[in-house]
């Protein structure tokens, strides 16, 4: 519902009902002191409570700073009015959140008087609980209408009107001063000062349909939006605010049910749109119409299933619609949740059936679902377990009957996978037999991975990047996180993706922040604390540094003052371990300290060996637990039944290397008493990511399963032999296309007091393993094992023993071999080159490409203009690969623009400063532009500018910059190992390793990068730089194929809550697309951003920069992700939003990426390109690109090798990729 609220200038009370409900207001403007400034800036708010949470969200048609000092909050409660203080909560860029207890009854913000608080919307939501009703309202997106009758109600008389206020929704309300809009077209075009809206408009059912209910079409809607017909709700769609501004809802069509009951035949209908905008502003894409429902046209009743819970069974996901969803790991439970709704006359009472079948559609059980409770129209049945475990392919048939008339059916297929196995990973044993030379160049000693400082400090001319540990440092390890502070007491260990905690202390990450802040915490939201390790509960360290950091890890000191005595703690954790190590010469460590600060409950048991067997004790505030009986060296803790644990459980393993007299319980945390000086001990969620079943552990009680306690004590003894670095030798087989890498690990032993024997494994990076599992071409060495423990990069894959070697195949071919195009001579050719040497010119005369530098590179920065890297690139490109179609006075044109812009601006020594890590000496020139965001951007930028190099001379003949910047080339080179990163197995876009956003792209640049100075080293003669390239080469491959196959792992693998903050848009995305790409890239794991719909947006998101050897990657592997993306998700989106508006020059290319993706045949080609010659001149590259692609596809195309000639036929093949590459 909504409620509209009395106004004041500056003051705004808002009552907030219970339940889910949307609260809007509006200040009016007073008119103007004499005194005051004659210009002001209207502001408008948003506010929205998720559960216990107070968030106030200014967007604002003026500055982009919010001057949160000249605001007040107040919240009412039943002890009356107290206002909220800054320190109480937290703020991002634009936003302010509190967390709150207990009922609240009102809001007040009062502003500032020379504020002049104009529009005030406060948006109050309360977060779903298992046992809440909330409304559901039916969508119809998946009836087929195509046979029933339909009125158009796009030329009918739509208005419109900015702001918000409940009373527009109802049907006597006057819109007649309401502006009149045009609807399938961006409202942003119409009234952009809005962030919420409503449209308007009266229709006419036709009277011959009484009796019938309808169904309203509304289109594509962004972002958000309620329905309202005759004053009545009957639906929503799209993510709410503050969700992903590129919801999917802009994707979907919102198709809404409306009972007979409800509308006026043959007279005029009210019916009211409430939309909060998005990236395309509205109702933006018709067609709109209404339906009669009636028998022969639709189904009587619509059968559908609910595929994520809330409740006990959350970590699960139940059998859905969407047939891409339904993949389970053997021994899941595999359950199912339909729903029935009658969409003509009721029937009454109905009942479900199912019958289970194999995959030759023989029975194998069958039942019935108990009803539960109806919503509505919605009759909701129990869930029911399918009684499935083997692998293999399956369908459940669910039939709805009334008596004995079956009214519908609905068949759900799904998959059960076979459980884990190294059979998935090829085994190639002659590897081990390969001499690896040491490496002149190594990333060990040259990289700093996602452990790098959080703080530019200028030391001379140089910056070195360092930690401020008074904002605090948040890194990872394979299975969780943690967040290293001097104002927190210790460590403090956290799962990420989960939910919000019911107080949440920290806030989450803004693109927009700066990119140095703890609140980052890694880029993601959804962190779920698990309490701080240190010597007492409570205690803040005198000081905290860091002791040492590498590609690998981190290590931390923190000193503390206990009584009368200094205590040293230090911390370590790294990428190769999913457990942290503890170091303490205190006679007590705490575990899962200060857990209540965020409101939740410590461990509730604990399980240990002890001499008599194991032992499984319920922990409570008060006790002290007796360990010297314990006879190994674990403690398995679990939190079911703990406050805030409803939904999920973690088990978390503790191993000491000293034996503990006792374990202290108190609602300050967990306390173990040693009596001598604690020294090591271990920590870690003993199955990473994956959240487990609350009745999952509640079983432990009686003991831990076999399973489980084999895995505990695997982990027991993997940890006395700790890794603590890697070192990597290679071998290039250039003639073979193969990179042979052998991974050699250090190890801290450590001899515990039980005698236990430990082992060491050799794990391989996850991203390498995900890769492997899903067809690139990988082999390992030797015999490879994998873990029942859940990372979120990718599985966690190991070998026995110290060392783990690996081959990458045929990926190097992208650096050994150039795309050769040779143009047909047919009419379609001969009009193209016609075209292009037409558009070529007006570019270089529009754009005056002989001035230099561009106009497009430069940024304004206070009171001078700086490099603007990323935008030169794409245009130097493009014209360089047009330039041998080019008639020649012109095309000497454009290389005298190209090359003197390369002379003059790309490499000129100003545009960049020097940057070294702490802990590494390789020196990185760093973008001026990116000193003030830590780094974003420099990878990518880094690889096409050096592409952009090679392009150049390779394309003329003309290597004279190439050998006169070559060290400064051999500087630039060096921005794409420094952040090169052992788990993630590629370079990060930010040199703090914290990747935001979007990344798919990035990746991409950089192994166009690596492929160009490959080919540039092996001209300059320089064969160690060549290898080194070779290698890192290979190593972007495998991490760029892995965001193509990242979702399946996700799906299958990666968990989430229906009770995330992000969940609507999460499972909006699900339903959405079967294939999207991911970012494991992202600072431990899938971006959230890519998770909801940021691959379902304009197609820069998808490729972003057509080198061609970035295409040809897509095309050799991933051709079907590709075409899926081309002609299934694309499509969904209105032309004139393929491009983004904001940078000028991106995607005016498609024509030229589709044919060299999916093979698009010429006429296509030359059928897209004619589409994209409509968009607008202002475009830098204007039409060059898709033009080319023309003339190349009317001929032929194949590859040139450039280093390394073709094996002999005597020699082993490659592995060939996933798809088969063009011939050569």
């Amino acid at each position: 519902m909504l409620i509209t609220a009395a106004s004041r200038a500056a003051s705004i009370d808002v009552t907030l009902p219970p339940g889910l409900v949307d609260v809007s207001v509006r200040a009016r403007r007073t008119a103007s002191p004499a005194a005051a400034r004659p210009s002001w800036h209207m502001w408008e708010f948003r506010s929205e409570v998720h559960a216990e949470t107070l968030s106030i969200y200014p967007v604002m048609a003026g500055p982009a700073k919010v001057p949160w000092e000249a605001f007040r909050v107040e919240v009412r409660r039943a002890g009356g009015w107290r206002e909220l203080r800054a320190s109480e909560g937290w703020r991002l860029p634009g936003s302010l959140h509190f967390r709150l207890s207990g009922p609240l009854e009102a809001v007040r913000v009062t502003s500032h008087a020379e504020m002049r608080v104009c529009d005030v919307e406060v948006l109050v939501r309360e977060v779903r609980t298992a046992d809440s009703a909330v409304p559901r309202f039916l969508s119809l997106e998946r009836i087929d209408l195509s046979r029933a009758a339909a009125v158009d109600l796009e030329p009918l008389a739509w208005r419109f009107r900015g702001g918000d206020d409940a009373a527009w929704a109802a049907t006597d309300h006057d819109d007649s001063r309401w502006k009149p809009i045009r609807i399938g077209r961006s409202w942003l075009d119409q009234d952009p000062a809005r962030p919420v809206g409503w449209y308007r408009v009266r229709f006419v059912p036709p009277a011959a349909w009484k009796g019938s209910p309808v169904a309203l079409d509304l289109g594509t809607v962004s972002v958000y939006g309620q329905v309202y017909v005759n004053g009545t709700q009957v639906g929503q769609f799209g993510t709410r605010p503050s969700g992903n501004p590129f919801g999917t809802s802009a994707v979907l069509r919102a198709v809404h049910y409306v009972p007979a009951e409800l509308l006026r035949y043959g007279a005029a209908n009210t019916l009211a749109v409430r939309c909060h905008t998005g990236d395309f502003g509205g109702l933006y894409k018709g067609p709109y119409r209404i339906f009669r429902l009636a028998r022969g046209t639709v189904p009587g009743v619509l059968l559908e299933t609910e595929w994520k819970v809330l409740g006990p069974d959350a970590p699960l996901h139940y059998l859905s619609v969407h047939e891409h969803l339904n993949h389970y790991l053997e021994g899941e439970p595999v359950k199912l949740l339909p729903l029935a709704t009658p969409l003509l006359d009721d029937p009454g009472r109905v009942e479900l059936s199912y019958e289970l079948r194999d995959a030759r559609g023989r029975a194998l059980a069958s039942g019935r679902f108990e009803p539960d409770r109806r919503e509505g129209r919605t009759q909701r049945f129990r869930p029911a377990e399918l009684n499935v475990t083997t692998a293999g392919k399956y369908s459940v048939r669910i039939a709805c009957r009334a008596g004995k008339t079956e009214l519908a059916a609905l068949d759900v297929p799904f998959e059960i996978a076979a459980s884990r196995s190294a059979a998935a990973y090829p085994v190639d044993c002659t590897l081990r037999g390969l001499s690896l030379p040491e490496p002149a160049r190594s990333l060990e000693r040259e990289s700093i991975g996602h452990y790098g400082g959080n703080r530019f400090r200028k030391e001379g001319e140089r910056y070195v990047l360092d930690y401020d540990l008074e904002e605090g440092n948040a890194n990872g390890n394979l299975a969780h996180s943690s967040l290293v502070a001097s104002w927190l007491p210790g460590p403090l260990l956290f799962l990420h993706n989960y939910k919000d905690p019911p107080r949440r202390l920290l806030s989450a990450a803004d693109y927009m922040t700066g990119i140095t802040s703890y609140r980052q915490m890694e880029g993601q939201d959804g962190q779920w604390p698990f309490g701080f390790l240190g010597p007492e509960h409570g205690v803040l360290p005198r000081a905290v540094a860091v002791e040492s950091a590498s590609w690998t890890g981190v290590r931390y000191t923190l000193d503390y003052d206990i009584g009368d005595k200094g205590v040293r703690l230090r911390f370590q954790e790294n990428n190769l371990s999913p457990a942290v190590l503890v170091e303490s010469d205190h006679l007590r460590a705490a575990l899962f300290s200060g857990m209540s600060l965020f409101g939740l409950g410590h461990p509730s048991r604990v399980v240990f060996a002890a001499s008599n067997g194991a032992r499984s004790l319920e922990l409570g505030d008060g006790q002290r637990i007796d360990l010297r009986d314990r006879a190994e060296n674990w403690l398995l803790f679990c939190f079911e039944g703990a406050a805030g644990f409803d939904e999920f459980d973690s088990a978390w393993l503790v191993v000491t290397e000293k034996k503990a007299a006792a374990l202290e319980i108190s609602s300050a945390g967990l306390l173990l008493d040693y009596g001598v000086p604690a020294g090591r001990l271990w920590v870690m969620p003993l199955y990473g990511q994956r959240m487990l079943r609350l009745a999952e552990t509640a079983s432990w009680r009686d003991g831990l399963p076999g399973g489980v306690l084999r895995d505990v004590r695997f982990w027991a003894r993997a940890l006395l032999a700790y890794p603590t670095g890697v070192r990597e030798r290679y071998r290039v087989m250039g003639e073979l296309h193969r990179v042979v890498v052998e991974e050699q690990f250090e190890y801290l032993g450590t001899a515990d007091a039980w005698g236990t024997l430990p082992f060491e494994i050799a794990p391989a990076p996850p991203v390498l393993a995900l890769a492997a599992r899903y067809g690139f071409p990988v082999v390992f060495g030797q015999p490879v094992e994998e873990s029942k423990l859940t990372p979120l990069a990718g599985p966690l894959v190991f070998a026995r023993g110290r060392s783990l070697r690996f081959a990458i195949d045929d990926i190097i071919r992208l650096g050994n071999e150039a795309r050769a195009a040779e143009p047909g001579a047919t009419a379609l050719a001969r009009r193209f080159r016609a075209a292009l040497n037409a558009e070529t010119e007006r570019v270089l005369d529009q754009f005056h490409l002989d001035r230099h530098p561009w106009a497009a590179e430069l940024l304004s920065e206070g009171s001078r203009s700086v490099a603007q890297p990323g935008t030169e690139t794409p245009f130097m490109i493009e014209l360089t690969l047009a330039m041998p179609y080019l008639d020649p006075p012109l095309a000497e044109r454009a290389r005298q623009a190209v090359r003197e812009e390369i002379d003059t601006f790309l490499m000129k020594p100003g545009n960049y400063v020097a940057m070294v890590n702490r802990f590494t000496t390789l020196p990185v020139p760093v973008y001026h532009l990116a000193l003030s965001r830590l780094g974003i951007d420099n990878m990518a930028w880094s690889g096409t500018h050096l592409y952009a190099l090679w392009l150049y001379a390779y394309t003329t003949g003309d290597w004279s910059l190439v050998e006169k910047y070559w060290n400064d080339i051999r500087s630039l080179f060096n921005i794409l190992p420094n952040t090169a990163d052992w788990a993630f197995f590629t370079p990060w876009d930010i040199l703090n390793g914290v990747r935001l956003g979007n990344g798919i792209q990035e990746v991409a640049h950089g192994l166009a990068g690596m492929a160009a100075y490959l080919r540039m080293a092996a001209r300059m003669n320089q064969s160690a730089e060549r290898d080194y390239a070779a290698y890192l080469l290979a190593r972007q491959g495998v991490s760029l194929y892995a965001q193509f196959v990242g979702n399946r792992w996700a799906r299958l693998e990666v968990p989430w809550l229906a009770s995330a903050p992000w969940a609507d848009a999460v499972m909006e995305a699900e339903e959405t697309a079967a294939w999207r790409h991911t970012e494991p890239v992202e600072f431990r794991g899938y971006s959230l951003n890519n998770i909801q719909s940021r691959s379902l947006i304009p197609a820069a998101s998808f490729i972003l920069t057509p080198v061609p050897e970035i295409l040809r990657f897509y095309r050799d592997y991933a051709r079907e992700e590709s075409r899926y993306y081309w002609t299934r998700i694309l499509p969904r989106i209105p032309w004139e939003h393929w491009s983004i508006r904001d940078y000028h020059g991106l995607m005016v290319d498609i024509a030229d990426e589709m044919h060299y993706t999916i093979d698009l045949p010429a006429d296509q080609v030359a059928a897209v390109a004619e589409r994209e010659a409509l968009r607008s001149k202002e475009w830098f590259l204007g039409n060059i690109p898709n033009y080319r692609a023309v003339l190349e596809a009317s001929g032929k195309r194949g590859y040139r090798r450039l280093v390394w000639p073709a094996a002999t036929p005597t020699a082993p093949a490659s592995k060939a990729p996933r798809t088969a590459p063009i011939p050569q």
